[in-house]
């Protein structure tokens, strides 16, 4: 894997363990039948559109908190041990918690991909173990086989001279690539809700 090795191979596994919770969730609540009540509550239009969304926002919500907690844990660190905290980015030298903030946006975005594109695979089987090793099996070959990887992008290395071009072709990818998870999944929603014979 090109890269750092570590980060390359630490990175799905991170993105795997912020998508699990809500595709947890998502499929128990389906397998124990609680997405009726749902449904007759809010309305069928109304959970469509906003169940893949909400695994989307809730996969990017887990994983940039995680990122808070341990930049949290590092600044502790530091503090303890009295040691200055540098970044390997020259142009954020004097602001290091800034631009790791920066960052876990912009790796949040990619967890946010990551758990539209297991909600889309748990559509399709509603299986946990299925939606998550796909997308890692597939992140995992796709690294070989294209010339760049989601772990440069994520963490903003695709354009090293700005940060800034970096955060918006992150979002805007990872955007793109989301919205297209989401519209995919409400068609397989809906085609679900449906052959359970709801009004």
């Amino acid at each position: 894997m090109r890269g750092n090795t570590v980060v390359g191979w630490f990175f799905p596994i991170e993105m795997s363990v912020a998508a699990a919770y809500p595709i947890y969730m998502y499929c128990s609540e389906w397998k124990n039948g609680f997405w009726k009540p749902v449904i007759e509550r809010v309305g069928k239009k109304c959970y469509l559109q906003e169940k893949p969304v909400a695994c989307f926002l809730q996969g990017m919500l887990i994983y940039f908190v995680g990122k808070l907690l341990e930049l949290l844990s590092l600044l502790v660190v530091a503090w303890v041990s009295k040691a200055p905290i540098t970044i390997m980015n020259n142009g954020w030298q004097e602001h290091p918690i800034f631009y790791m903030i920066i960052v876990s946006f912009s790796t949040s975005m990619a967890a946010g991909f990551w758990s539209s594109l297991a909600f889309l695979l748990a559509s399709w089987q509603m299986d946990l173990f299925i939606a998550i090793i796909i997308p890692l099996t597939g992140y995992v070959c796709l690294t070989y086989l294209l010339p760049w990887d989601l772990v440069n992008i994520a963490s903003l290395k695709i354009f090293p001279d700005s940060i800034w071009m970096g955060l918006g072709y992150s979002i805007l990818l990872f955007g793109i690539l989301s919205l297209g998870c989401i519209v995919l999944s409400r068609r397989l929603l809906a085609r679900r809700v449906e052959n359970e014979h709801v009004a």
